[in-house]
């Protein structure tokens, strides 16, 4: 104890002489550690922000259990079987029926409606005068309408099961109704505002209606009603996610299910009242209503549901946090495989989207993490550099000093020890104050965090933060401590009191040439060491030469800095750069390393995000892709489609639309369809789609432009264009588009007169027809292509006519080739409005049948996460170079100290204390820029070959962003660190008082 209190008072005293590199060394741990302990903070939120993130796409809903079809469910039952055999981790669970083919009608416009004269529930019943026409009666009679989803929901129990916990907006009542945003819009109504919701009992709660309809004597099979509600509240799209996740219409209302059956009971009764006091025939209405309030009382809304919602037992949060994904994936299907079991699994459809969705995310997780730790793993080896240098300079400073306390007897192993205990004085305050404001700084946005994510966080700093930040604030000065170490014990003592003569040695250059004596000597070792060292050079090159690159880019960056100076000032700083050169080189190394990693580590990130970028605009194909699959079969779907065209073309920002096929199988029920060579030799199962001629002009161009292997142009220029207006030309007429990896299994020349076969199988029967390639693409939209055959399902593309060619013995006409995708693109000037407008309308036309995927919102997410990460790297390069210029502080310090009769010599020669300063200046802006081009040059190097292994293990044509904001940072924290930290020690040396006292030392 005694010896540390001795050594730390040495500290001090010499901190107390060096306070400025006291400083440096604290800030440099202080950055560090607080560095570290924020991102393991973050990495302990970032399970709930993925997690929040999935449930904004799938809502906050574990398990979702439906029917074919669609077909309702008995809720009574399922909740007395689930009560009966499972305990009470699966009894929540709730009722949701989903209906999309409900209009609302805002009653303020209806031209027949006087509020002066009737009530709104009057003029409701005066539409009923008859049944079916009650909805055309309010279509043509009020002018704002609008084709809803509506959501019938038991509101206390999905609040009971925490679905949307943070849910701030009102429950709905009897007679009252919650619309989004963009419905009140569209209807312009506002809260308190009365709407009217038609709608058809075939197409909600059908099967409980029946219940009515076949107890009355009549011959109807259904009722057509209006309902008028009150506007309880209106929510935003955005802020309802929580409830029902990603959905492709926003035309929603949400209705009180324990209550909807009052509410039809109580207009079926004013309707009934209505025909007995006008004397008309009441063969239905009259025994009717008695019965609907007979399925209010009987919760009869629970045995006709949709869907049916079970939630984990609480904390929900905790069964998908701090584990990794395959445990959590493990414990949640278990727990859903016991519900699907009673349920009976064989009948049911379950989905775990927040499970899937959490999958996807968890991806981006174990990257983040990857990434952290390789900045942390730098920031440690930074920190390491600066606080060896810091050490150094104390050491050498300090040469006479350690020779007076070895010669009076100071053991070795106690002038190590002295030595650690200077290291760990500059960890401790700067490890303390870097757990201070961090702690301080979590309490701080801790609401904002919470109100963010909508969960509640821990804001103390986790065990793991501490640890880490209390081991890097001791390891870091330990290992820093080896040199200056070995330092002090293998110098000579009579050296070290020798105050007289300069210590600094010169540099010896030994040219020798055994370059054949050496290679004789040594064949094997070399053999081997060369394999090796041209194994190294291959995966990364520039990384073994950069100390030998970095002196060249140090002359160029001098000439470009000094080409308008004076002869002089360039040759004295050129002089100053070899002179220091090897200490300037630790500073240039480390920073060099810091680029590298940083834009490494950006490179790869935006590999990831182009890549998911990527699959996503092949998935859309355009601006807006519309799936018509489930309507092709339809008897109005070429009426729709016509209506939908017509739309389209009304909107000018609206460029063009292009029409993509079902799979040549799926119609005409062929077992298989495979392609191959002239020689029938290895035939690969293909999928055959038929495109419109405009498709690749439509297409969307920037997620890989395309990439075409051409034909040889043998064909008329025409037909060179490699458009898809080829194959609807003569000599594209028999000619199919194929996936460029086609061509390799095949050994085809890309030719124009390659001939391949295509071998179909129907009812146990091959069927052979020649076709001919017209071009192999590497990509394409909506479709699977590649350069090599990894997978058995790509596609092959045709015109509409040779696909009915292809199927003549089956198909009418072309009319029965079935469209799966319509995608539409969209002229730059387009604004969200207009977005939202097209694809609302879409949904209208085809009866919400259809499904609308927009690029926009497949992109969102990789969109915030790009602008996040951008943020993120660029605070990062800050930091480093906040490192980078305590370590530059520290060596022109060193430098401009062991200067000082120079400067004294310049000064007296009458060089000014600005022309001084600018040596100086440049440089340090020479050390910083050379080592930061050269760490670009690395970064980008390794960045394009992660691109290219990426490419081809993806088979997705990827592409590197040069990181330009990137450049800008490093070039301006290179300008503002060469400056700062010159000023310092210059102003002081340069004073006129002091001239002579410089000449004299």
């Amino acid at each position: 104890m005694g010896y540390i209190m001795l050594y730390s008072r040495l500290s001090i005293r010499d901190h107390k002489k060096k306070i400025g590199h006291f400083l440096i060394g604290c800030c440099s741990i202080y950055l560090v550690v607080f560095i570290v302990v924020l991102l393991i903070m973050c990495l302990n939120f970032s399970p709930i922000i993925f997690l929040v993130l999935s449930e904004q796409k799938s809502g906050e809903m574990d398990m979702d259990v439906t029917l074919q079809l669609k077909a309702p469910m008995n809720y009574t039952k399922v909740v007395n079987i689930i009560k009966e055999n499972l305990s009470e981790d699966y009894q929540l669970h709730t009722p949701r029926w989903k209906g999309a083919n409900a209009y609302a009608h805002n009653i303020l416009s209806c031209s027949s409606y006087n509020s002066t004269i009737e009530s709104e529930v009057d003029y409701v019943v005066k539409s009923h005068k008859k049944w079916f026409q009650t909805r055309n009666y309010l279509l043509n009679d009020c002018s704002r309408n609008h084709q809803i989803s509506t959501y019938l929901l038991d509101m206390q129990r999905e609040k009971k099961i925490e679905i949307c916990k943070n849910w701030k907006y009102k429950y709905p009542s009897n007679g009252k109704i919650l619309i989004s945003n963009v419905l009140a819009n569209d209807l312009k109504v506002s809260i308190n505002d009365t709407i009217i919701v038609s709608f058809s009992t075939k197409d909600m709660y059908a099967v409980a209606f029946n219940e009515v309809i076949t107890n009355i004597p009549s011959k109807i099979d259904s009722f057509m009603y209006s309902i008028p509600y009150k506007v309880e509240d209106i929510f935003t799209i955005s802020q309802i996610s929580c409830k029902f996740g990603t959905i492709s219409n926003n035309y929603i209302a949400i209705i009180e299910m324990t209550t909807f059956f009052q509410d039809v009971a109580e207009i079926h009764q004013k309707i009934a009242e209505m025909r007995i006091k006008s004397n008309e025939l009441s063969w239905a209405e009259i025994p009717a209503y008695p019965l609907m309030y007979k399925l209010q009382n009987e919760k009869k809304y629970y045995e006709d549901v949709n869907d049916i919602v079970f939630n984990l037992p609480e904390p929900r949060s905790s069964w998908y946090l701090g584990r990794s994904f395959d445990n959590i994936a493990k414990d949640i299907i278990k727990w859903s495989s016991e519900i699907a079991w009673y349920l009976g699994y064989h009948e049911i459809y379950t989905s775990l989207d927040v499970l899937k969705e959490f999958k996807e995310n968890s991806t981006m997780s174990s990257f983040l993490n990857l990434t952290f730790t390789i900045i942390v793993l730098l920031l440690v080896l930074l920190s390491i550099f600066l606080i060896n240098c810091l050490m150094m300079v104390s050491v050498e400073s300090k040469t006479h000093q350690l020779g007076i306390q070895r010669m009076v007897g100071m053991k070795r192993k106690n002038m190590i020890f002295m030595i650690l205990v200077h290291g760990i004085s500059y960890s401790l305050p700067g490890t303390a104050l870097a757990f201070l404001t961090a702690q301080i700084l979590i309490l701080y946005f801790q609401p904002l965090i919470e109100e963010t994510l909508k969960h509640s966080i821990t804001p103390i700093l986790t065990f793991k933060a501490v640890i880490c930040g209390v081991g890097l604030g001791l390891i870091v000065p330990v290992v820093a401590s080896y040199f200056p170490i070995r330092k002090a014990l293998s110098s000579n003592i009579r050296d070290s009191l020798d105050r007289r003569h300069n210590q600094t040695s010169g540099y010896i250059i030994t040219v020798e040439n055994k370059l054949i004596k050496a290679i004789k000597a040594n064949k094997t070792l070399l053999a081997i060491g060369g394999s090796f060292s041209i194994i190294g050079g291959l995966l990364c090159y520039f990384l073994p030469s950069s100390l030998i690159i970095i002196e060249q880019i140090v002359l160029y960056i001098v000439f470009l800095i000094n080409f308008w100076e004076k002869k002089g000032i360039s040759i004295i700083t050129r002089k100053n750069l070899i002179s220091h050169r090897m200490k300037n080189r630790k500073t240039a190394v480390m920073f060099a390393m810091s680029i590298t990693c940083i834009i490494f580590l950006q490179s790869v990130s935006d590999v990831e995000l182009n890549s998911m970028e990527y699959s996503a605009r092949l998935n859309i194909g355009a601006d807006a892709r519309v799936f018509l699959r489930n309507v092709f079969n339809n008897g109005n779907f070429w009426n729709s489609l016509k209506n939908a065209e017509d739309f389209l073309k009304s909107i000018p920002e609206v460029k063009d639309w292009a029409y993509y096929s079902e799979n040549f199988e799926r119609k005409i029920a062929i077992n298989e369809v495979k392609i191959s060579n002239i020689g029938r030799v290895d035939p690969y199962k293909t999928y055959i789609r038929a495109i419109s001629p405009n498709f690749f002009d439509v297409a969307e161009p920037t997620f890989g432009k395309l990439k075409h292997y051409y034909t040889i142009n043998e064909l008329d220029n025409e037909l060179s264009l490699i458009q898809s207006e080829q194959l609807y030309s003569f000599e594209g007429e028999n000619r199919m588009i194929f996936s460029l990896a086609f061509k390799d299994e095949f050994v085809t020349e890309g030719k124009i007169d390659d001939k391949l076969v295509l071998k179909m199988c129907l009812k146990d029967v091959f069927y052979w027809k020649e076709t001919q390639p017209l071009s192999y693409l590497e990509s394409a939209p909506v479709s699977t292509m590649s350069k090599k055959l990894m997978s058995n399902d790509l596609t092959s593309l045709v015109s509409f006519p040779t696909m009915y060619e292809l199927g003549k013995d089956y198909f009418n006409s072309i009319k029965d080739i079935p469209i799966q995708f319509m995608i539409i693109s969209y002229q730059s000037n387009i604004t969200s409005e207009i977005k939202n407008k097209i694809k609302s309308r879409i949904l209208t036309i085809f009866n919400m049948r259809v499904n609308v995927d927009t690029l926009d919102d497949q992109l969102e997410f990789t969109k915030d996460v790009r602008i996040i990460l951008n943020y993120a790297f660029s605070a990062i390069t800050i930091a480093f170079s906040l490192i980078a210029f305590f370590s530059l502080s520290n060596i022109m310090y060193m430098n401009i100290m062991e200067q000082k009769q120079e400067i004294g010599i310049l000064r007296s020669l009458g060089l000014n204390r600005f022309g001084l300063i600018k040596i100086y200046i440049y440089e340090g802006f020479t050390i910083l820029m050379s080592a930061g081009i050269l760490g670009i040059i690395i970064g980008y190097i390794l960045g394009v070959t992660i691109m290219k292994q990426r490419t081809e293990f993806l088979q997705m044509p990827l592409s590197f962003t040069f990181p330009y904001v990137l450049i800008l940072v490093v070039i301006g924290c290179c300008l503002v660190s060469a400056i700062l930290a010159t000023l310092g020690p210059l102003l002081s040396l340069s004073k006129q008082s002091k001239i002579i006292k410089l000449l004299k030392e």
